[in-house]
């Protein structure tokens, strides 16, 4: 049987003009083979449409699941 762990993470307050990919693996956020875990994001993404999107997509490449729950400046 293959191990599972959950992971947390709220307030990464990603702006228009950061860089998902660098600000991910700088938080220790976005590392490989983690495949089989899962991934909380508890609000606090960002307000930018864009980077909510690209920040879910290249999460999606290193964890199972990613489950996303809006904030208040994500509405």
């Amino acid at each position: 049987m293959v191990s599972q762990k959950v992971y947390y993470a709220s307030n990464l307050k990603l702006y228009k003009d950061d860089n998902v990919e660098d600000l991910l693996k700088q938080r220790g956020i976005a590392t490989k083979g983690r495949v089989t875990d899962w991934l909380v994001l508890a609000g606090g993404v960002s307000c930018y449409k864009d980077k909510l999107v690209e920040c879910l997509g290249y999460l999606s490449k290193f964890y199972y699941h990613v489950f996303f729950v809006f904030g208040n400046k994500e509405l």
